[in-house]
């Protein structure tokens, strides 16, 4: 992984940035999906910090697409921002500076956020009440993911769901494959700067 492009997210006084943030992720995950990639990553360099510099829980205002040249090329040539044009500012394809941090980006879930899908689930694989149900699954298990996250649709279900994304810093894993989808891995570090 050392190259990046970044895509930074213009001030815009009809949209918000975290919308407009939430349909660049939503195209960026499209075209992974269809050129099946499991080397190309995303970090945000602004995490945690909104359009005015106050800590926040966002992602900020920059997308950073971190690959090798030859897929960056490839991603670039699928032409998928276009709509976007007016929004962002998109950067050339840069080598990475030398640098001794890194960072993991990965998924962040929480199987007790919805409760009542967990209950109905229960109820239909163990024959049981609500009641048991809700007896097993009590409202104080519901635990809060307290993340910055991009409402996504996903390819295969077509559902709408937020996607809570951990970024932190980390040692190097030099792993440069086992990047899912969403350009997230549980296991692999990036450069950062």
């Amino acid at each position: 992984m050392d190259n990046y492009i970044d895509l930074k997210i213009l001030p815009d006084f009809e949209f918000k940035t975290s919308m407009l943030m939430n349909a660049l992720f939503s195209k960026f995950h499209r075209v992974l999906v269809e050129i099946e990639s499991s080397n190309i990553a995303v970090s945000f360099p602004n995490y945690g910090i909104n359009e005015i510099g106050k800590k926040d829980q966002c992602l900020g205002n920059v997308m950073r697409i971190h690959g090798e040249k030859i897929s960056l090329e490839l991603l670039m040539d699928k032409n998928w921002l276009k709509g976007m044009s007016d929004h962002i500012f998109k950067s050339e394809i840069t080598k990475v500076p030398d640098t001794s941090k890194f960072i993991s980006v990965r998924r962040a879930q929480n199987k007790y956020s919805n409760i009542e899908k967990l209950r109905r689930r229960y109820m239909s694989r163990h024959n049981v009440t609500y009641e048991e149900a809700e007896r097993l699954y009590p409202e104080s298990l519901v635990k809060r993911v307290k993340l910055p996250f991009v409402r996504i649709k996903s390819s295969s279900t077509g559902e709408l769901f937020p996607l809570f994304i951990e970024q932190k810093e980390g040692e190097l894993n030099s792993s440069s494959r086992g990047f899912n989808c969403y350009g997230l891995s549980k296991d692999a570090s990036l450069p950062l700067f």
